[in-house]
């Protein structure tokens, strides 16, 4: 794998991010990792982030990370959400157009307030033909408009977290969403400590079936 430090555009700012780049001619799958609340530590370097950046290297799937606005060396400042969906666009476009990658298959990766902007913003689902989400709140899920498209979505959280709630959402998406696949790991939190490789396995199993 080459990484590479990486600066792209989007809504007139700056934003910065690391790009996993296989060693193979060409790469057909790659996505964009979106990590957790920007106000709690959350960065691109979180550690289910960066695990999960590790795993799609070995599966030798490219993939882009990247600090929402105001947090690191990206600019802006943090809008709760209203805003964020725009660098996550920026970051497809760069990854999609970036010279040497040929992207058949274009997947949004959010952990908990990533998982948040994608599910309030679905114009970031464009060109994507998989989500994933990790430990979203429940409350993004039930007023998303999931219900919409086709794109197929993994929806996974652990039976200790405290913002999701699996055995709820199951209710739901049995009847709104059928698109949807939900996963709950047993024992893990919302923080995933100690489960990391259990969660990056079931969504490299779900992004590439």
């Amino acid at each position: 794998m080459e990484h590479k430090h990486i600066r792209f555009p989007a809504a007139g700012l700056s934003f910065e991010g690391i790009l996993s780049i296989p060693n193979v001619t060409p790469p057909t799958m790659g996505g964009i990792l979106c990590h957790p609340h920007p106000l709690r530590g959350g960065n691109m370097d979180n550690h289910v982030i960066v695990q999960l950046a590790a795993e799609f290297d070995q599966a030798r799937i490219a993939n882009l990370r990247f600090n929402f606005r105001g947090v690191g060396n990206s600019e802006g400042s943090y809008t709760e959400g209203d805003l964020e969906h725009n660098e996550i666009i920026g970051a497809q476009h760069f990854l999609k157009t970036y010279e040497g990658l040929n992207i058949e298959e274009s997947f949004l990766v959010g952990y908990s307030f990533g998982s948040r902007v994608i599910l309030k913003h679905p114009e970031s689902w464009e060109g994507s033909t998989k989500i994933v989400l990790i430990s979203p709140q429940n409350e993004a899920v039930i007023n998303s408009c999931l219900h919409s498209t086709n794109i197929p979505v993994l929806i996974i959280s652990g039976s200790r977290d405290h913002i999701c709630s699996i055995n709820e959402l199951s209710e739901v998406l049995e009847t709104k969403y059928s698109n949807a696949k939900v996963v709950e790991v047993q024992g893990a939190d919302h923080f995933w400590v100690g489960h990391e490789a259990e969660l990056t396995r079931h969504i490299i199993a779900f992004l590439t079936r």
